[in-house]
């Protein structure tokens, strides 16, 4: 009985130990990432994410990083892998482990404040891009973004003024196959209804008109 007692104190002392490590490690990232000591911010958070997979702080810092501008292999999609990844932890994590990343200003706030951020910066990028490719990356790769909706609609949007230069029936019904939902649908079929029927009439014999 008295083994089993002091086995349990034992675990609970490691685990004490290892979450306070842990809190040291993510106070000295944050210390390293201000001081932009790369090399040994990413040596701290790797031995960080060895010891405990599950906690979000060295994963949130990671998306810091990767979005300095300073940091030299700087991504932004890699940034917001990262953040995802924090706020998916976020919530899994005991109440001790937040009150610590609390004292850190790792929190809730902070994780959605990053994540908006770099939702922004990535819509910025696709709207300067200004392509099909770039809309459609954006959607499927930031789908969790506050500005997916602009998104779809700047694609659409551009997707019809494709068609609108080509100005064939081909093409506007090919736009309306792509986007059903999009607001240009009815233009796109009253313009594909008018070209068709100019198309199949442009003989102007009694067949063509049936």
């Amino acid at each position: 009985m008295i083994g089993a007692y002091l086995m349990q104190k034992i675990l609970v002392s490691i685990l004490i130990f290892v979450s306070l490590a842990s809190y040291a490690d993510e106070k000295k990232a944050l210390k390293l990432l201000e001081k932009k000591n790369y090399e040994k911010l990413i040596e701290t958070l790797e031995k960080d994410i060895e010891k405990d997979s599950l906690n979000p702080g060295p994963y949130y810092i990671y998306s810091l990083l990767y979005n300095d501008p300073d940091f030299i292999n700087n991504n932004l999609d890699t940034s917001y892998y990262y953040i995802l990844k924090a706020r998916e932890l976020y919530p899994l994590s005991d109440e001790k482990d937040l009150e610590k990343l609390n004292k850190l200003s790792i929190d809730r706030s902070s994780l959605t404040t990053q994540k908006e951020k770099l939702d922004l910066q990535a819509y910025d990028r696709a709207k300067n891009e200004h392509s099909l490719d770039a809309y459609n990356f954006y959607i499927e790769q930031f789908d969790q973004s506050i500005y997916n909706t602009d998104a779809v609609l700047d694609r659409n949007a551009l997707a019809f003024e494709y068609a609108k230069k080509e100005h064939t029936y081909e093409a506007y019904e090919e736009f309306m196959l792509n986007y059903p939902g999009s607001i240009e649908f009815e233009q796109a079929k009253e313009q594909y209804q008018i070209l068709l029927f100019e198309a199949q009439t442009e003989e102007g014999t009694l067949n063509s008109y049936r």
